[in-house]
């Protein structure tokens, strides 16, 4: 398993973020071209006009091709009508990158505007209408989420595990060490473990769960804690991993993937003959994400599910194996605490 790091924005540089949650766009919007142009009333309003203003329209929902043609064409016309001129000679003062996205009831778009080094958002909810209905349901693959923990510590990876006796744990990994809480009551543990990720300013790690064993993985090295015990086994130097090739290794399929900076893992399901991975966005972690099934086919690969939506960033994909397709830890943009869930994935709807 590989995980490809998204790009930064650092916090010195980011002069604003403002998100500007837009109200559901009117069901009187009869067509997609309708929702368009209400869509780039708002992003107008945050635009200055008369300025060379690029716009970029990317697309993560189940809308076909032409669909998402006709709302390129239909926001850009839109901004224009509103003296929001396109760069003749490639220089832009400000640029606009539109993401189409779904979930199983709307479709969500967003427009990333950067101006500078400051960045601003804006969020609308478009009702499905009938013309689009129809698509939102094509999919062969349907994700789930599950979130069996929330707190403010900075979790690298969590899971539930339990074993042949009854006995039954939440374990999260962080930078320096396994906490572990048994469920059905408030008993907490902690097992340090000395690691280089606590001077790291984005730390990564992660969990094999093997009954009441659980393997963390945080370099440089990968560690062995007894739950029972609640301690340290014996710990080895990650170069001392087998050379066989990981199973979950995303590597032969980066070129596969959607767009540069999102995380990814191999998965499995029952839904389709080829290759399948998850994907998350592309967006830095001041920006809600999702994650979506993707299944490769000979040089491309393509969206098998709708995107699953968070509110905040996915800032750790793990693959599991046999059970749940997936281990995600998002941050809530809302609350800022961490949360785990497991994903799941059932063919059809």
């Amino acid at each position: 398993m590989t995980v490809t790091d998204r790009s930064d924005i650092s916090s010195r540089t980011l002069l604003f973020l403002i998100v500007l949650l837009v109200a559901p766009i009117a069901a009187r919007s009869a067509t997609l071209e309708d929702s368009a142009r209400e869509f780039a009333d708002k992003v107008a309003a945050a635009l200055s006009a008369g300025e060379n203003v690029t716009c970029e329209i990317r697309n993560f929902s189940s809308l076909q091709p032409d669909e998402v043609a006709r709302i390129g064409e239909a926001v850009k016309a839109e901004l224009r009508s509103r003296g929001i001129r396109a760069p003749s000679n490639g220089a832009a003062s400000e640029s606009v990158l539109v993401t189409l996205s779904e979930n199983l009831v709307s479709l969500v778009w967003t427009a990333e505007i950067r101006q500078g080094e400051a960045l601003l958002v804006v969020l609308s909810v478009v009702p499905r209408s009938l013309e689009n209905r129809s698509t939102a349901h094509a999919m062969p693959a349907t994700l789930r989420s599950e979130k069996f923990w929330e707190g403010p510590d900075h979790i690298l990876d969590a899971g539930l595990v339990s074993d042949s006796k009854g006995g039954a744990w939440r374990v999260l990994l962080l930078a320096d060490g396994v906490v572990i809480q048994e469920t059905g009551s408030d008993a907490t543990s902690k097992v340090e473990i000395p690691s280089a990720q606590t001077s790291t300013r984005e730390p990564k790690g992660s969990l094999a769960l093997l009954g009441d064993v659980v393997v963390a993985k945080l370099e440089p090295q990968f560690c062995t804690v007894m739950l029972e015990t609640r301690t340290l086994a014996e710990c080895h130097s990650t170069t001392a991993l087998p050379s066989a090739r990981d199973p979950f290794d995303l590597a032969p399929l980066a070129s596969l993937l959607p767009e540069k900076g999102s995380r990814a893992v191999i998965s499995r399901s029952q839904c389709g003959s080829n290759q399948q991975f998850l994907v998350t966005g592309a967006g830095d972690d001041t920006q809600p994400d999702f994650v979506q099934l993707y299944e490769s086919q000979g040089l491309r690969s393509f969206p098998v599910s709708d995107p699953l939506n968070f509110a905040g960033a996915v800032v750790a994909l793990h693959a599991t194996g046999p059970g749940p397709a997936a281990r995600g830890i998002v941050r809530n943009l809302a609350t800022g605490n961490y949360e785990a869930y497991r994903l799941s994935i059932s063919c059809g709807q």
